[in-house]
């Protein structure tokens, strides 16, 4: 059983490192089987793709989406966020770092919306960890939220205090071919 998995990850690892001509790549399907492979998927935790989080900006709700995000189904969170830079050829991967940032906010929103349910107290805060994907390369990011940061956020105030998101991404050989 376990050589079916490994080798339908290797398969989807394959897929997930081509660019498309057209439509998704595989970097979605490789991370949830990742997930699965590492043991972060089980019976209360489930890999989730594509899920719609309620965004309050500047006094409106949008909806934020995920590529993939990990779900703790005891309290209904979303405990780890994947977002996918769909551009792999720039160098810079801002517009997947900030709606990374924009899915945490609206995360950190949801997860105390959900907490009020269960009539648990609100968190005052939370680091929420994510991934940024850059066909299989990722950057891992800690992203500090707070009640202060959703706040302003959501009225469209700059906030007070700064807030630091920090990252991390494995070092790699650039391979250089001649032809």
């Amino acid at each position: 059983m376990q050589q079916h998995e490994h080798a339908e990850l290797v398969s989807l690892l394959d897929l997930a490192m081509k660019i498309p001509t057209k439509g998704e790549t595989a970097v979605h399907d490789f991370i949830v089987e990742l997930f699965k492979c590492l043991d972060y998927v089980y019976r209360i935790r489930v890999a989730r793709t594509g899920v719609d989080i309620p965004f309050n900006i500047c006094g409106e709700v949008r909806d934020t989406k995920t590529d993939v995000c990990l779900v703790d189904r005891l309290q209904n969170d979303i405990i780890l966020l994947v977002q996918e830079d769909k551009r792999p050829e720039d160098t810079e991967s801002t517009d997947a770092q900030a709606q990374l940032v924009a899915e945490a906010v609206a995360d950190f929103t949801q997860n105390n919306v959900n907490r009020d349910a269960l009539g648990l107290p609100p968190l005052a805060e939370k680091v929420i960890p994510g991934i940024v994907m850059v066909g299989t390369m990722p950057t891992f990011f800690k992203i500090p939220i707070t009640q202060t940061l959703e706040t302003h956020i959501a009225f469209g105030i700059y906030p007070p205090d700064e807030t630091v998101v920090t990252y991390c991404y494995p070092p790699f050989l650039a391979l250089i071919v001649k032809g």
